[in-house]
Formats: structure tokens, sequence, C-alpha cells
């Protein structure tokens, strides 16, 4: 209890008890972020949610609690419940047995299995149960006995009242009195205001005779509840059979009616069926209860192919929930028969066809189901399942391209879900690696450029699906990364490890990356970088993602090459040039690399080789417009510490030296060189010495001079090897001219020119670009040639000294770092900015973002970027900081691009009431790495729930000035919609803050001032509206204005006409309480409408869902919530809108959308949601005190449904989303002048600036981007 958690397990206690669910759910949740271990505040936590119709979540409180302790009957109790709820009747039945073995002797654990039909644990079950745990002599507690157990005599007047009246008080705990009070007229008439207790008195003296409804769902059958239950009773009344229910029935656990007593069979999917009613089927004559009948249909009919039974459309979705239950049973085959009958009569029901390819898929029939799912993918019916389960059985065939593009369709479909994503990102490279092991097959069966096309084609496949739909801009370059193969060590030393040197002495911030291992850091980074150098990678997947990951989000981007590996016209050289030491299938292999590295060269925006000749190569490879730049190899600090060698000319001995790392090019050695080298040994004796370094192997007539030779292995070290080197006196560097050799660098020449060392080359291309021969080196083209330059070299000490200096004057002026600095940094500015960018930078950040566009606030911003970006990118450069749901672990980096701009998102922890939560810390340090990368000059915050206050407070303590856009409550209030007890707005003081001291805890008081600092700090705090800005004022918030939303570009979609008449009323903020929702249902149980239905757009609903309800008289249609690129086609369906927030709505875009879209709308009059309505002309604006307001509304809509089945007359002029975009723009215009005209004497703007450096070596900017790069 350190943590502080004791006081608010305290208030959640209170909370409880007075049955504020959500305060005790965010006082329970606050005390577990800081205690975790706290098992009996997880249970209270779990019974908070699920009282909140939260089960889901409930479910994993309960189970985080069985977690630290599993031996309490009661946790598994309430786990069982939780999933009872949510339809997972196998699970629940697995939880209350196990509460029934942990303790026999509750009752309540008896009456749940009897309640879903399972089996309560037999005692032997139960001693097993106990001595599998606690040993044999384990101590058991007396089982329950069948019979419901006899209570304490009820002492309270309810009860007494409800015994009195022959009345079990069972009632007590199902009677809902708010629901009864609504639902009754005469109660309602004579009682204006409700009263719990004055409701129970009316049920008891009017409702029984009326055979009122006791809570909703609850409905009394009275034919039902006497064939199924009480076949005693004789009398006919309704009421003598509901008064028996209510005396005998409710506290025996009988259900009142079929649809319950189904939904404890089948689970809540019951509550939407449009029908009960059973089909006829062969012997249904026998029985005329409904429940035999239907224990009939499910055990046997629906199980038997051979027994005939009338299915119509109306009967599907019942039998389909049979169907299910004989899944959830395991009974897979029974239920394979069950909806194969299904489908015969009613061939396109989703559900069914959903279910049916789901049972297939379990079958192994992989073809089936994948027909099926392939059918539901064209529909509106699909899931995220559905494309995930069509992926699998794709790849169970073989298919693994169609599973990712399959894949791929389920992310453009759901493209918020993480889940699709990373089984694509599994997916894809085991996909790659079956395209190689069927190339190297092809390859040994001698089709090898078949195979070489195959590994091609299909990297090519995998690189359109990974090409992004857009990609930021390019920015001024002042981070690189290099992600390169670090396997060759001489490549490595000069195209990595020089090239960091290089870049940093040009100023630039640094880093590399193995490409083997270090993908997934170098994805969380890639925001840092600004260009991207990708050295010698093959297109492995990793790599593919790797480059269009730093493409997408404004890199520039280098494939570099030093070889012609990725042109199998000219490589691999032919095997026989290697001398016997490769075999044909290592041949085959270096062959089958060459299409990954040609890939990876193409995907590349750019090229960078180390010499000119290979530039041709490229561009004939990956287009002629392929920007290629060529970058020598050259000299860096390791060769500083051997700089300086000077020959010594008085030898007697001249020692020859030839060097080889590789194994190639032998066939040119043994043809140019060897002769001339046994000529000299032949001719001057023991004067001439010859070093052979590395891969070489002399030949024989070379071999019969063994006094001259010395072998040298190949030396890794290049200190070692040079020092080897520099006891040279003439070096050789030699290759036969052509197309793979006219490409290599000038390593050799350059190694030996640093020392002073003269060499003789071949003719190839690039030597004779670089050497001017007989000054700083000698070419030769034939033997004789070589052989004439060896003698002139040996005879002539002197002329060995000149061209060595020469060719060291060249090295080091030509292939130093600065030179090398100067060609590097202009070949990076080529390709991106040429200079600094001089636009102010712009950060927006928000909860969510695109592709998560969750919530209303964020399509305001994504309108607000888009506008900018559209529009003001010549003055300004964007870019979006935001969270992301659903990663897999915490404050994870990622970033992407959307309409052009640059989006940077973190994963935040799983924690609960994370909304609530006002400063991380861990936040707080990854946000202040970012602001090093991406240097702001002004940041827009908008909705911070997940980042919390602390990414304010980092731009607060680095003086970076920020604006705030209000779209909620949660900066001024504990509510984040305001609303408190009995639905009262609650606020901070802000004004006055001293005034809540001692009567908040102390951490309530620091976070609230926390908030206080942000919001007081902004230059401006803007509300959506001018209402919500008044609302912030009164919280003390001085500085708010009023920076009205405007509407989303919709387009309108045509009309569909209402087909039955009735006027269709349209509910879409999610069934809440602030939104309204319990304003709706009191007003559809307390009128009687005879000419509207009602669509209610339930948040928590699955895709592809659907429910079917009743309200009074009123029918529900129930769907789940629908794309923002449906909207307009939802709106299509409604005549009315109805938007009756209780909470005074910080703008409201709905109800302007509905207006553009030609409905009428019904508005709440609190905050701005009801602004763009004209009472009588285009809508009703209401008082959402009470009901009454909303009842009148519908009364006039169902008077006169002609004139509400037509939309409004009147025309709207609203405001667009690119007014508010503009008014943005000139806020942020005006703050960036304010700022730039301070004066030096602006003694606050000095304590935040940062100090200017102490020296000019390196930059403030540059030493915080290294620190971020070296987490």
């Amino acid at each position: 209890m350190l943590s502080g958690a004791r006081p608010l397990i305290k208030a959640g206690d209170k909370a409880n008890a007075e049955r504020r669910w959500h305060d005790a759910q965010k006082a329970y949740g606050e005390a577990l972020r800081r205690n975790p271990k706290l098992e009996s505040v997880w249970v209270q936590y779990g019974h908070a949610l699920k009282e909140q119709g939260f089960a889901s979540r409930a479910e994993d409180a309960y189970r985080r609690a069985l977690k630290l302790r599993g031996d309490k009957a009661d946790t598994h109790l309430q786990l069982g419940h939780a999933l009872k709820i949510q339809g997972k009747r196998t699970e629940a039945v697995a939880a209350y047995r196990e509460a029934y073995m942990i303790d026999p002797s509750s009752p309540h654990v008896a009456e749940e299995l009897r309640a879903i039909a399972a089996p309560i644990p037999s005692e032997e079950e139960i001693v097993q149960y106990h001595r599998e745990r606690h040993g044999r002599d384990a101590p058991l507690k007396p089982v329950a006995l069948l019979a419901a157990p006899a209570g304490s005599s009820p002492t309270g007047p309810l009860e007494q009242r409800l015994l009195s009246s022959d009345i079990s008080p069972a009632l007590l705990s199902k009677f809902d009195a708010e629901y009864y009070y609504y639902s009754s007229k005469s109660l309602r008439a004579r009682q204006k205001s409700f009263d719990k207790e004055a409701a129970l008195k009316h049920f008891v003296s009017v409702g029984i005779d009326d055979v009122a409804t006791i809570r909703e769902g609850y409905d009394f059958e009275p034919s039902f509840y006497v064939e199924t239950y009480a076949k005693e009773v004789t009398s006919p009344a309704p009421s003598d059979i509901y008064r028996h229910y209510l005396k005998e029935g409710i506290a025996a656990n009988h259900w009142p009616n079929r649809r319950l007593w189904l939904e404890s069979l089948l689970g809540p999917g019951v509550r939407g069926l449009p029908s009960l009613e059973l089909p006829s089927f062969a012997g249904s004559d026998a029985t005329s209860r409904y429940v035999d009948r239907f224990g009939l249909l499910m055990n046997e009919v629906m199980v038997n192919n051979a027994t005939p039974v009338a299915i119509e459309t109306r009967h599907a979705p019942l039998l389909v929930l049979i169907a299910d239950r004989l899944v959830l049973e395991g009974k897979d085959d029974q239920a394979l028969t069950a909806y194969q009958k299904i489908l015969q009569r009613v061939p396109d029901f989703a559900p069914a066809l959903r279910h049916y390819a789901d049972c297939l898929l379990r079958r192994k029939c992989y073809l089936e189901a994948a027909e099926i799912y392939e059918r539901l993918t064209q529909t509106s019916d699909s899931n995220i399942w559905t494309y995930i389960n069509l992926a699998h059985c794709a790849e169970q065939v073989g298919d693994q391209f169609a599973a990712l593009k399959t894949l791929k369709d389920g992310i453009e479909r759901f493209p918020a879900d993480l889940g699709l994503r990373r089984r694509f990102h599994d997916l894809a490279p085991r996909f790659l690696t079956s395209s190689w092991l069927l190339a190297n097959a092809e390859a040994s069966d001698g089709r090898l450029a078949e195979a070489q096309r195959r590994i091609e084609s299909d990297c090519d496949a995998i690189h359109e699906l990974l090409r992004p739909e857009s990609t930021a801009e390019k920015r001024y370059v002042r981070t690189v990364a290099l992600m390169g193969n670090f396997d060759l060590p001489q490549c490595r030393f000069y195209r990595i490890d020089q090239k960091i040197e290089q870049l940093k002495a040009a100023g630039f911030v640094v880093e590399s990356f193995d490409f083997k291992d270090n993908l997934d850091r170098f994805l969380e980074k890639v925001h840092c970088f600004d260009a991207v150098i990708f050295f010698r990678v093959p297109s492995y997947y990793e790599m593919i993602r790797a480059i269009e990951k730093a493409r997408e989000v404004g890199c520039a981007t280098f494939y570099e090459v030093d070889d012609l590996i990725f042109d199998s016209e000219y490589f691999p050289p032919a095997l026989e040039s290697y001398d016997a030491q490769f075999t044909q299938k290592e041949h085959d292999g270096l062959a089958l690399g060459v299409p990954l590295f040609r890939s990876a060269l193409k995907y590349c925006e750019n090229a960078l080789v180390s010499t000119k000749p290979l530039v041709r190569y490229v561009q004939g490879v990956a287009g002629a417009d392929k920007p290629t730049f060529v970058h020598a190899n050259a000299l860096h600090s390791p060769h500083a510490q051997h700089v300086g060698h000077t020959m010594v000319q008085t030898k007697e001995q001249v020692t020859i030296f030839y060097g080889s790392g590789t194994k190639a090019h032998k066939q040119d050695f043994q043809e140019l060189v060897e002769p001339a080298l046994v000529a000299m040994a032949r001719k001057y004796g023991d004067k001439v010495s010859i070093v052979l370094a590395g891969y070489m192997t002399p030949g024989k007539k070379l071999g019969e001079y063994p006094d001259n030779l010395v072998m040298l292995p190949p030396v890794w070290d290049v200190h070692q090897f040079w020092s080897a080197l520099s006891a040279a006196d003439i070096n050789l560097a030699v290759l036969k001219p052509a197309a793979t050799t006219d490409v290599k660098s000038e390593i050799k020449w350059l190694e030996a020119a640093m020392l002073g060392i003269p060499s003789i080359v071949s003719d190839t291309a690039l030597y004779e670009e670089v050497i001017e021969d007989g000054v700083d080196g000698i070419i030769a083209r034939t033997p004789k040639e070589w052989t004439e330059a060896l003698d002139r070299l040996i005879r002539q000490p002197e002329l060995r000294a000149a061209i060595g200096a020469k060719a060291r004057e060249k090295a080091l002026k030509q292939y130093g770092i600065p030179a090398m600095a100067k060609n590097i940094t202009e070949i990076i500015r080529s390709a991106s900015l040429p200079a600094p960018d001089k636009r102010k930078r712009v950060l927006v950040v928000n909860v969510f973002y695109p592709p998560q566009a969750l919530g209303g606030a964020t399509r305001v911003v994504h309108d607000n970027v888009r506008h900018f970006a559209a529009n003001h990118s010549d003055e300004f450069a964007f870019e979006v900081f935001c969270s992301i749901e659903g990663g897999s672990e915490a404050y994870k980096v990622s970033s992407h691009a959307a309409d052009g701009v640059r989006v940077v998102g973190v994963t935040t922890p799983d924690l609960p009431d994370i909304d609530r939560i006002v400063y991380d810390e861990k936040m707080a340090k990854v946000f202040s790495d970012y602001l090093d990368v991406c240097q702001p000059d002004i940041i827009h915050f908008h909705c911070i729930q997940r980042l919390t206050a602390a990414v304010v407070l980092e731009a607060r303590r680095r003086g970076i000035p920020y604006v705030v856009t209000a779209h909620d409550g949660w900066w001024i209030s504990d509510e984040q919609f305001l609303l408190g007890k009995d639905d009262q707005i609650v606020l901070y003081d802000h004004a006055n803050p001293a005034s809540q001291l001692g009567r908040i805890p102390p951490e309530q008081f620091s976070t609230r001032m926390q908030l206080r600092e942000c919001l007081l700090g902004a230059e401006k705090v803007m509300a959506v509206s001018e209402a919500f800005a008044e609302v912030y004022r009164s919280a003390g918030v001085h500085n708010a204005v009023a920076v009205p939303n405007g509407g989303s570009d919709i387009i309108p979609a045509p009309r569909i006409p209402s087909p039955d008449g009735k006027v269709r009323l349209g509910f879409i903020g999610g069934l809440a309480r602030h939104k309204g929702y319990h304003l709706i249902q009191r007003a559809l149980l307390s009128g009687e409408f005879k000419n509207l239905r009602f669509v209610f757009i339930d948040h928590a609903m699955a895709a592809g869902t659907r429910r079917q309800g009743r309200l009074g008289t009123t029918e529900l249609d129930i769907r789940p919530k629908v794309p923002q690129s449906k909207v307009a086609e939802l709106y299509a369906e409604f005549d009315v809108l109805v938007a009756p927030s209780v909470w005074p709505e910080a703008y409201g875009l709905v109800t302007r959308e509905a207006l553009m879209c030609g409905c009428w709308v019904i508005a709440s009059d609190r905050g701005a949601i009801g602004e763009d309505v004209v009472e009588g002309q285009n809508g009703f604006r209401i008082d959402v005190s009470s009901p009454e307001g909303l009842m009148k509304a519908l009364q006039e809509i169902d008077r006169d449904p002609r004139r509400y089945l037509k939309s409004p007359a009147a025309s709207v002029n609203m405001r667009q989303a690119s007014d508010q975009a503009e008014d943005l723009i000139g806020i942020y215009e005006e703050i960036l002048a304010a700022r730039g005209g301070v004066g030096s004497d602006d003694l606050e703007q000095q304590m935040k600036a940062d100090p200017e450096p102490a020296s000019e070596i390196s930059s403030i900017d540059a030493n915080r981007l290294r620190e971020v790069l070296s987490d």
C-alpha cells in the first residue's frame, strides 16, 4: 500500500457501494496501475466493468485476479458470469464448474449451472479435483443440495411487502424500477418523477394485473411458462399465471419467455433474432411444447441429413445459433450437417456461410472453405477473420502469395488492425524463402535462367504489395543510416566504415545497421533519418520492407554497389575462372543471388557506385533515368597510420607484391602475370622476391622458383596486410579487361600509393581513366608489357621512387577525407533538399491518426492536416505524432506517411483506464527523443489521452510554443464528457486551484496542476465551438478561444426511400449515456409510435454482425460502426438523425453531416451539436434534462410521417473543414511572428533557449540526434 493505492481503493469501494460504477472503475484502475498485484482489487475492478456492460474487459480483470490467486470460488463464479454475458458458454461452464469444485456449498454456482443446462460436478469429480491439488487427505466442503437452500427470513420493508403480497423477494434482484416507470403510462400519470419504491408498489398493485414487464427483455409469455414449468396452473387468466411466476418461478430461476430461455442455451445472439419461430419438421406434430420441439430440432433433426425440415429465410438466424452451440460443445460433425441444411434452403445467409466455412477450415477442407470466404469478402458481411481464414486456407494448399494478397486486401479493408499486418509480415519472408528453395531446385535441374526469373518475379510481387499509397516529402539531410552487408571484411571496411567517417567529417549524424539482424531497430528509428544507404543488400523481405519504409517516410534512398553482382550477364564469372575453388552448387548459389541484388537496386531511388564504369551497367538494369552517383573507395583514419612510408632505394633485393582477397580472377593472374614473374625470377635470381598473399596457388612454372616465392595466407586485419605491403618495392594489380573487371575499384593501386609504392596495373577501363601511364603508375596490357614493366622498375629504383611519389600525391589529394566528405555531401544534397529547409515546421499531436482513424476528433485533425499539406506546404512543413492501438509491446515507435505527411506513432501500455492517466514518464522520454528529430517551431496538441500531459510538458520545458485544441473535457474534469452524478457537469477550478486543497488526495491535486500548467502555458486553448470555449473559460482557462470545427468533405449519396413508409430514425453515437441513449430508451418505452423505426449504431458490435430488437412499439435495427467512407451511404438510409447528447457536445460533426446529406435532425439544446438546426425547418432542438423533449419531437414525426420522409427544404450553408484549417494557419503565423519578434532582452525566452555551443565542431542539434540514435 506504500504506492498510495489505499485511498484509491477506499474511493472505489465507496463508489461501488453507491453503484457509481464508472467512478469505481477509475479509482480501482488507478490503484492497480500503481500496484498490479492487488488480487481483490482486480475482482472489484471486474465488477465495476461488468456492471457497465464491458464484459470482455471484466473477463480480463477476473483472469488477472485468478493468476494472483486461483483458489477463490467466487472469482471463478464472477468469471463465469462475464463469459456467459459474452455468449462464451463452454468457457462459462468451465468457470462455474471450477467454482463449484472449489466450494460445493455455494448455492449460487449450482443455480448457474442448472440455469444453463450444464452438468453439476459429481462428488467423485470433486474429490478427485481436491486430491489432485491438495493431496489425498484434503478436507472437503459439503456438496450443495440440488434443492435451493433455505435462506434467512427477509427483514427489509420491501421484502416484507412482497411476501405479504404472496410474491417472492427474488423479484427485487430482477425488477428494473426505472424501466418499469417509463414503460407504464398509468404510473407516469400518477407519479411525475421517478421513484424506485413507488414503482415497485405500483407494479404490485397494478402492474401484475396488467402483466407488465419487470425489466427489458422480461416480457411474460403465459403459455410458454405454463407448458414449460407450471402445468399445475389451471387458471387461464394471464395475471394468475404471472403471479405464479412471481411467487415460485422467479425464485427457481425459471425463464418468463422463450427468448430468455433460448438465450440461456444459445447465448446473447438470441436477443437480436427477428423471429423465434421453429420450422416444421417430420415429427414436430408429436408435441406442442416449444422446449420439446426445440430439443428435437437441435439434437435430432438438424444433425440428421435424412430428417426433412421446412427451413425458410426467417428461420435461418435461430438455426445458425443452434449450429453454433453444437460447435461450442465440440460437435463439429453435427454442426456441419446443420449448416448444410440451412444453406440448402438459404444459400446466401452470411452468418451460416461464415460459420460453415469455419467448420470446414477446422476439418482441413481448405479449398471448400476458401471458396466461401472469398464470397464473403465481396460482401459487407466480411470481418477481419474472414481475411485471416481465407489467407490460412490459401497457405495450407500451397499458395502463399494468394495468402499474402488476401492479407493485403484485409489490411486495406481494416487498416486500423495491427494483427493483419503482423500476419502479413510473418508470412512474406516465408514466401520468399519458399521461392528461393524452388529456385535452387530448378537451378540444380539445369534451369538456372528460369530460377532467376522466379526469384526476381516474386521479389517484385512482394515489393508491389508493400508499396505505400503515400510518401512523405524529402527533407534536408542531417542524419544518414547505413544498412549493409557486414560479411565481406574489405567491403565493410571501404564502403561502410569508411563512409561513416566521411559522413561524420561532413557534419552528418550517422548510424549503421547489419541487414541480417538489425531490421526491427532500423524500423523503429527510420523516422530519425533523412537518407538511407543500402550497401550490397539482397532483396530479402526484410530489406524490401526497409527500403519501402524509408522511402515512405521521406528518406532519400540509395542502393550502393561495388561490383556487377546485380547483372546476370556478367556475374558470376564462369566457373572455370575460379580455378576449382568453387563447386557447381556454390556457383549456382552466386547466380541465384543476382536477382536479389538487382531487385534491391531497382527499388531504391538512387544508386551509389564505387567506379564510373559501373554507372552504365546500373542504368542498364535499373533504367537510364536512375540517378547514379560515383563515390570511390578512398582513404580514412586507418590508412593514416601507414601514410608516410618512404621507399628504401638502396635495397639489393626487390620485392614484388601481389595480393588477392577473393577466389576469382585466378586465370587472369596465370595468363598475364605469371610469365612475367617467371622471367624476372629467371633473370634476377635471388635479387627478386615474389610475395603472393591471399587465395593464391602458384602455377607449375612459377612453382619451379620456390626460393623466390613467399606465400602469405589471407589476412583480414588491414594493418597486418599494409605492414606486409609496405615492405614491397613493386605492387601488382592484375585484371584482364572485361565488363566484370572494368568496374573493379582502384583499391590495390590506392593502398600501395598511400605507401609510395609504384604499381603495375591492368588496362581495365577504370585504370585507364585513373592512372596516368608512366607517371603515377604503369599500365600493362599483355604478358610482354607486364614483363617489360617489371624489368624497368626492378632495374630503375629512381623510377620506382618517382612513380610512387606521384601516386602518393594523387592518393592523398583526391582520395583523402576532405575530398571524399565533399563528394558524398554533394551526392546526398542532389538527391534531397539542396539547402536547409527555411519553412516553419508544425507538429500536430493527437491520440490517433489514420489508418487508425478512431473518434471524431481524429477526423477533424485529419481534415486539418490534409488541407495544410495540400495548400500550405510552401510555407510550412507538417508532421504528426500519435499513439498506436493494439501494439504487442509498449513504447515501440513506428512511422508511416499519410497524405504526404510523415506520421510517427508510439504504442501505449495496456493499463486499466489508460485514458485517464495524466503523466507517463516513459512517454515523456519517447516524445523528447522525437522532438530532437522533428525540431518543430510550433506544436498543435489535440486529444492527448494515452500520450498524456507528459508530451505537452516536454514541449513547455523546451520553450516550444504550442496551442491546444479542446475536443472534450479531459483537461478540465475527471469525466471526459464532463458529466458526474445525476448528469451534472463537474469541472476543475483552474482559476482558483487552492480551493481544491484538502478536498482531494495530494496525487490527484498534483495531476490537476499539471493539466493546469499545460493549459495556461499554451499560446491559445482553442475550443471547437464558442459554446465549448465558454465551458473552458468557466473552468478558469482564461486563454480559451473558439476555432470552430468544419464539416468534412462528404459527398451525399442518393437517398434510399423507406421500404414500408415508416420514418427511419438513426442514432449513431454508440449506445452510451452521455450521447443520450437512455433518453431514447425512455421515450420509446413511454410512447406508442406507429410510423417510426430506429437504427442504432453500436460501436461495440463486431463488423459483419447485425441484430433486431424492439423498444415499446418501435422496431430496432442494431448495427456495428461503419467506416468513414461509408457514412454518406448510411445517412442515405436515414430520414431523421437523432442526437440527444446530455453532455455539452464540443461540436457535433454528425448533425452537420446528416443535414448536408438531406436528413432531418433532432439535436440536444446543450453545447454546439444543434447549432445548425433551425427549429421547424430542418429539425428540432430539444431539452435533454428529461425524455419529454424527445418524446414531443417523436410524436410530431409520428403524426406527420410523409413530411419527414422527404428531405427538409431548408438549405444548409455550413462551415467547412477548410475554413477551420485556414483559421489555424493564421493562428500559427500570428504566434510564430510574435515569437520571431521577441527581443534579446526577453528573459523568459532566454531561460528556455538552448545555450550557444562552446565549440563549432558539433552543434547541439547534432549532439541531441546522436543521443537519440545511441539509445
